[in-house]
């Protein structure tokens, strides 16, 4: 039987991990696009990362100021998933204001008049573990605990996409963005986390 369901529409928030920067077919690779494969039909993804930029809203690149920030607004989702702060990192005078500015966005989508479900992801790490130990230790001791501090604070919830992400070369072949294995990794960890398929009604048949 065909399900009457509707697929839901997942608006993808991020940076370049997000947009799938540095694959070879970002259209059928990045992560948003193998979620919504992987789904099967239940779910429409739309890929709303944008390079180099934040969740700090005072840089320049701010992720708020991009034209995919309004497109994701107007995506009307049913659920957003976020995974900024990758970029953030690159301002330690500012690692303060992190946690409002995350919860910023989430607010704004909590604000539309579709009333989407709320996903933060943790970040993925940087490889080499052993020559970038300062920048993964800003991930696990700095942002990863404000990325769930903000979940828990706006009643969104957490996709630990560190703690299923290894920290592997070949998954990150330039140390940041991930191979298509790895973005298939992160789409597999996302999908787990989205709510189930409703039951689908059972079929019924005429009476021979």
């Amino acid at each position: 039987t065909v399900s009457a369901q509707s697929p839901l529409r997942v608006a993808c928030v991020g940076d370049s991990i997000t947009f799938g920067a540095e694959l070879p077919d970002r259209a059928r690779q990045s992560y948003p696009a193998v979620l919504e494969r992987l789904s099967e039909g239940r779910l429409i993804t739309g890929n709303f990362g944008v390079s180099g930029t934040t969740a700090l809203q005072s840089p320049f690149r701010a992720w708020t100021r991009t034209q995919a920030f309004r497109d994701a607004l107007a995506f009307a989702p049913d659920i957003v998933v976020i995974m900024l702060g990758i970029n953030d990192l690159a301002f330690p005078d500012l690692h303060t204001r992190y946690p409002a500015d995350l919860r910023h966005i989430v607010q704004r989508f909590q604000g539309l008049r579709s009333r989407p479900r709320l996903f933060l992801c943790t970040l993925t790490p940087i490889a080499p573990e052993d020559s970038e130990a300062h920048a993964n230790r800003l991930i696990r001791d700095t942002f990863n605990p404000a990325i769930r501090s903000v979940a828990e604070e706006t009643a969104a919830a957490l996709i630990d996409i560190s703690a299923a992400f290894p920290n592997r070369l070949e998954l990150l072949p330039d140390g940041l963005h991930p191979s298509p294995e790895g973005a298939e990794l992160i789409a597999r960890t996302v999908l787990a986390a989205l709510p189930p398929p409703p039951p689908s009604a059972p079929e019924i048949r005429a009476a021979p």
